[in-house]
């Protein structure tokens, strides 16, 4: 529940940078480590939208591939 509200500050356009990005990074560490995989993929691809936002390509490109390397390792994808 905690993970859930700070990823919902992160994507709070009202909240200030610094604080949704402290809320995203806890996010992220939140779901970590309850081992919820679906939304740490989820809150790391919106990590990735954000550092686009940011014009920081590479930042972006580390959160995207860290989500896409989530998939194969815990979700079992049919064609």
């Amino acid at each position: 529940m905690i993970a859930a509200s700070q990823f919902a500050i992160a994507q709070n356009y009202t909240f200030d940078l610094k604080t949704r990005e402290l809320s995203l990074k806890q996010a992220l560490n939140l779901y970590k480590q309850l081992q919820q995989y679906y939304e740490l993929a989820q809150t790391l691809n919106y990590a990735g939208f954000y550092q686009m936002q940011l014009h920081d390509g590479i930042a972006a490109s580390e959160y995207f591939q860290q989500a896409k390397n989530i998939y194969p390792r815990y979700f079992i994808l049919q064609d």
